[in-house]
This record gives C-alpha cells, structure tokens and sequence, in this order.
C-alpha cells in the first residue's frame, strides 16, 4: 500500500516537472520568436549576414536550453531509482522480518508501519528538495538566456545605427558630388556666355562692315539700274529704228485695198507715238508704250501661231490641248498671252473682224483652228498677200449670176426647202411652195443653224440634231459711205482704219474707191456686239454716228458730209441669219465637231462651215462643195474613196506667196521674255559688281 502511493506521488512529480519544462521552452521560444520579430522589423534593411548570425545564437540558446532540460530529466531518473532502490531494500527487510517474526503480534506490526510512514515523508521532502532545485537550476538558465539577448539586441542595435550613420556619410558625400558637378556646369555655362558675347560683338560689328558695304552697293545698283534703264531705253530705240528701217511703216497689219501701182499710204487708228513730241518729255513714254505693245502684239501672233500648230485642219477635236483648249474662252486666253490693254483691245478687234463675235462667245479651241486654216495670223488679216487683198471687179454676185445663166431652169429661185424624205427608195426633197423634186442623192449647203427650219425624214441623228441648236451665226453690218472725193488720201491716209475706240460704230475700215479714183467711198463694218446694239437705230442715225467717227479719226471735216450710204445688215436676212460663219462656242466643238460633215443616209453636207481651208470664205465654200460632190460620186461608185479628200490647187494668177519677215519679227522677244532677260542681266551685273567689292575687301578668300 505504501508502495503504491509513493510511486503516484513520483508520477505527479515527473509529470509536473515536464509541464514545467514544456512551459519553459515554449516561452522561451515565443520569447525568441517576440525578439527575431522586434529585430527584423527594427532591421528590414540589414544585410543576410546579420539574420543567420541571429538564428545561429538562437540555435544555440535551445541547445544549452535541451541540455538542461536532459539534465533535469537526468536528475529525475535518478531520484526514481533511488526511491525504487529503497523500497525493494524495504520489502527485503519486511519479507525477512516476516520470515524470522511470522508470530509476533500486531504491535510490532504497528511500528513497522509508523516506521515506513516516516520514511515515505522523508523521502517527499528530499524529492521536494530536489525539485526545488531544479527550479533554481532553471530560473538561473533562464536568467543567463535573457542577458544574452540582451547583449545580441545591443548589439544588432549599435550595428544599424552604424549603417544608417554610413549612408548618411554617404548621401552627404553624393550630395556634395552634386553640388561641385552644378558649380563646374555654371562655370562652364558662364564661360560659355563669355565666348557668345564676344562671337556677338564680333558679329555686330561685321554687321556694321556689312551695312557700310551694303550701302556702299546700293548706290552703286542704283546707278547700274539707272544705267541699265538708260541702256533699255537705247535698246528700243535702236529696235524702233531697225522696225522702221526693216518694214514698211505701217502700225497695223491692215493696209488699204488698192492695186500694187498705187503708193501705200500710212494706216490710221492706232497714231504712231513716235512723231507725237508731248510737252514735259512724254515723246520717251510713247516710245516705251508702243515699243510694248509691238513686243506683246508680236508675242501674242507668235503663241497664237504656235499653238495652231498642233491643230489639224481636218478634226481639230484631235489636237493635244483639245478638251482645255474648247473649254476656253479667247478672252480667256488674251488674258493669259497679252501683257499690255492696247494689245488686249487689238486681239479684241482681231476676233470681231475676223468672225464677227466677241472674244467670249467663242471658243479658244475653235478660234485657233480657225486661224490656222485660213494660213496663220498674217494671212487672214492681211490686205496684201492675204485674205483681205482682192476684189471681184463688178461684185462676187456675178459669179452666182453667170453659173445661173448656164444651168438654165435646173436653179430654181424664191423656192425655200421645207422638207426632206429618204424614207424611200430616192429622196423627195419639197419647197415652201409646195414643189417636189426626187435625187438619189442630196447635197445640203447651208449653215448648220439653218437646218432647222427643214424637216427631215427619218429624224436627224441625235448628235447632229443637238449640233445644229448649238452654232449661231456671227453678226455684222457692212457700211458703204460715199463721199464727194478720197479726201483722206490727201492727208496720206489709204483708208484702211482700225479703230479701238470703246463705243465706236465702226471697228474696221477699208478703202473702197474703184481702181481708176472714181466713186470715192469707205467701207465700213460694225461688229458683233455694237453691231447687234445698234440695229435698233435707224440706218440714218447709224449713218451720223459712222460719219462722226470718221471725221474725228480722220481729222477732217469733209467726213461729216457723205454724199451716199448704203449698208446691209446681214442679221436681218432669214436664210443666213448672220454673217460671216457659223461660230463655235465653249465645249462643242470636241462634243460635237465629228459629226459637222458626216453624211446621214443619202444626204450630205457642204457650207462654208464645213470646209478646212479657209472655212468661212468663199474659198472654203467652194472647197466644201466639190469635196460633197465626191463623197456622192464615191457613194454612186464613179470614184474610190481615196479620191474624195484633194488638196485644192493655188491660184497660178495670184498665188500665196511667204510673207517677208524682219530679224526682230522672227526674233523679238515677248514682254515677260525681255523683263526676263533684263531682270536677269541686272542680276548678273549687281552680282558680278558685289563679288568685285567683295574681293577687293578681301571677304573673299584669295588663291
């Protein structure tokens, strides 16, 4: 019994002490853990090194704590063993003392028991003893743990602090790099402003040499310019001279309608400005103004020439600049090629005289194909060698009259053509009065616009129909003012006048006095705009406003007296309606042009209009008529087709003979050619004058 209650008394020791152990170790480890978490939220920047000496020193704190654990439990066994020693030796004594007393009494019993009661608290106390021992053993470990971490945190503490001193030795040592890199940058930058200063002080004051010579070279391009003003003067005047020298004198390509024996006389219109001596110096101007406008009407003869070039006569529509060109008006065009108004106003007139229309109405395109086939500028405006040379002796209407005579009853008179059917097998042509007459074929040789008052059937084909809506006619009224005799041949004049004048009746004149100086008379024309503007008067205040002009262009009072007039106003006849072609405006020839001449059916189509020589005169008319003559004959079979387009034959008696031109004609720049070339030789001359002055200040480097 007594042996069974000593051993669950030194169970519950042993028991209690391994609590007590297991204790001790678990707050020395949440200790450790409290402390390496102190340590590395103070120390998050220290290096790794630091944080295993750490684990190293915390490793061997738990050894020496594990050792005197051991050592606990060591001294623990051994107190058992003890006890268990003494009990065994106590149950020897008892089992002896049973074997030798197995009679005593129970008193004896008794004292044994008492004695072994005493021993059991004996042995209590000692294992009190011991235990408390042991708590002294730890608390002095415990204690030893705690100085050490105390140490290791003074420690790790000085360290940090070190480093942080460190890096703050650095950032000093960093900030002080800085500053002495930002004081050698402004010293450089302040270096740097001396040098610009003095580059600047430098330069102001080649500046200032600069100006001195610039100054210097004004003056001097002042006088070279005067010089080379005074040098353009000479030059046009040495080129009026040689104009003078090289060409008949005429101001205006227009001269008077009279035979070869007579004198040529001087054109009026356009006064030469030359024999003109305005007060206050203005003969010099004169030069200058007519000197221009020679050049830029020779400029706009010679553009107009060459750009007819690249036109062919039989499908202008062809021509490279076609579809430009057609959407152009020839005002247009002036405005681009004319440098001076007296220029503009002449090619104006040029326009009016030669199709009777204002350069706006027609266009660019049809006007240059116009030109060319007439045989250029010259030719159609020419009196001499041109188209405005010759006359019939006793009228062109004789020509008509005699071809009447000789066909007999075949030309039927006052018999308007109404209507036109190939519908059939031939083609029933009927007149207004109610007349018919059958043809194989059918020649139609009016002007396109007249066409409408015919009905053809079938129906014309739409391009042809949509043509003949689109080409008026050109409208002029031509003036025949007799007078008593040529007075104006006595002033030097040949009556040929080309008159500029904004508002004037008249835009050109010609001499209409018979060859042997009889029936003295100027013809006169009034064109296109002033023409349809003045066919409300009445031909009387026509005739005073003709005879007012006159008299102040021709400086003479004998003009206001006329002892006849005739005109005819071509825009009042019904089956003309104008004079003298048909003209093209903007956009139709390239739309339309191809079907001017292309035959529909059995009919065919001829007309002045339609021809590629001289189209617009009687020439072309005649050449259109024979060329529809073949096209029937080819379709009747009598010709091959190669034989319907000829090239008409000249006339042997008045051939076109090449016209005569001067050196500066084939050779005379325009306007912006010469200011070109002027501007340009300035430039060259102010140039070559500053390199000069340059080298001689020695700007220049020297070889």
């Amino acid at each position: 019994m007594a042996t069974n209650q000593s051993l669950t008394l030194n169970l519950k020791v042993l028991h209690n002490m391994q609590r007590t152990v297991q204790s001790r170790s678990c707050r020395l480890c949440t200790s450790d853990d409290d402390d390496d978490d102190d340590e590395d939220d103070e120390d998050d920047d220290d290096d790794d090194e630091d944080d295993d000496e750490d684990d190293d020193d915390d490793d061997d704190d738990d050894d020496d704590d594990d050792e005197d654990d051991d050592d606990d439990e060591d001294d623990d066994e051994d107190d058992d063993d003890d006890e268990d020693d003494d009990d065994d030796d106590e149950d020897d004594d008892d089992d002896e003392d049973d074997d030798e007393d197995d009679d005593d009494d129970d008193d004896d019993d008794d004292d044994e028991d008492d004695d072994d009661d005493e021993d059991d608290d004996e042995d209590d106390d000692d294992d009190e003893d011991d235990d408390e021992d042991d708590d002294e053993d730890d608390d002095d470990d415990d204690d030893d743990d705690e100085d050490d971490e105390d140490e290791m945190m003074m420690m790790m503490m000085m360290m940090m602090m070190m480093t942080r001193m460190m890096r703050m030795m650095m950032m000093m040592m960093m900030m002080m790099t800085r500053m002495m890199m930002m004081m050698m940058r402004m010293m450089m930058m302040m270096m740097r402003m001396r040098m610009m200063m003095r580059m600047m002080m430098r330069m102001m004051t080649r500046m200032m040499m600069m100006m001195r010579m610039m100054m210097r070279m004004m003056t001097r391009m002042m006088m070279m310019m005067m010089m080379t003003r005074m040098m353009r003067m000479m030059m046009m005047m040495m080129m009026m001279m040689m104009r003078r020298m090289c060409s008949t004198g005429k101001v205006v390509p227009v001269q008077r309608l009279l035979p070869s024996h007579v004198e040529p006389h001087r054109p009026v219109g356009l006064q030469q400005p030359v024999e003109d001596d305005g007060p206050d110096g203005q003969r010099g101007n004169a030069v200058v103004q007519f000197l221009f406008f020679r050049l830029s009407s020779c400029s706009a003869c010679l553009i107009l020439t060459l750009s007819t070039r690249q036109i062919p006569r039989e499908a202008p529509w062809r021509a490279p600049h076609a579809e430009e060109w057609d959407k152009m008006t020839m005002l247009q065009l002036f405005e681009k090629i004319c440098w001076t108004s007296t220029v503009r106003r002449f090619a104006t007139l040029f326009v009016r005289v030669n199709v009777t229309s204002e350069p706006h109405e027609v266009s660019a395109l049809w006007f240059l194909w116009y030109v060319k086939q007439c045989g250029g500028t010259m030719r159609i405006f020419s009196t001499s060698n041109g188209g405005q040379e010759r006359k019939f002796v006793g009228g062109s209407s004789q020509i008509s009259e005699c071809m009447a005579r000789e066909l007999g009853d075949q030309v039927k008179l006052q018999s308007p053509v109404y209507s036109i059917d190939q519908s059939g097998d031939a083609v029933v042509v009927e007149t207004l009065d109610k007349q018919t007459y059958t043809a194989k074929y059918v020649v139609v040789a009016t002007p396109p616009g007249l066409n409408l008052k015919m009905h053809f059937n079938p129906e014309l084909p739409p391009l042809r129909n949509q043509l003949i809506h689109r080409v008026p006619m050109g409208s002029v009224i031509k003036c025949m003012v007799y007078y008593k005799e040529n007075f104006w041949r006595k002033k030097g004049y040949c009556g040929s006048m080309v008159i500029e004048e904004e508002g004037s009746p008249i835009g050109l004149t010609l001499d209409d006095t018979k060859p042997d100086g009889s029936v003295p008379a100027i013809m006169g024309f009034i064109l296109a705009r002033q023409c349809r503007k003045l066919s409300g008067l009445t031909k009387h205040e026509r005739l005073k406003r003709i005879c007012e002009i006159y008299s102040r262009v021709l400086d003479s009072e004998e003009a206001l007296h006329p002892v006849h007039y005739e005109e005819k106003n071509w825009c009042e006849e019904e089956y003309s309606g104008g004079c003298y072609t048909a003209y093209f405006p903007p956009g139709i020839l390239t739309q339309y042009g191809k079907v001017l001449r292309e035959p529909v059916g059995r009919l065919y189509f001829a007309g002045t209009e339609t021809a590629t020589e001289w189209s617009g005169y009687m020439e072309g008319a005649v050449q259109a008529g024979e060329r529809a003559a073949r096209e029937v004959m080819c379709a009747m079979g009598r010709i091959p087709p190669s034989q319907v387009w000829q090239t008409e034959p000249q006339s042997v008696e008045v051939p076109a003979l090449p016209f005569v031109t001067t050196f500066w004609e084939r050779n005379l720049p325009s306007v912006g050619g010469l200011l070109k070339l002027t501007g340009l030789s300035a430039f060259l001359t102010v140039a070559t004058a500053a390199g000069l002055v340059a080298y001689r200040r020695g700007l220049l480097p020297r070889c």
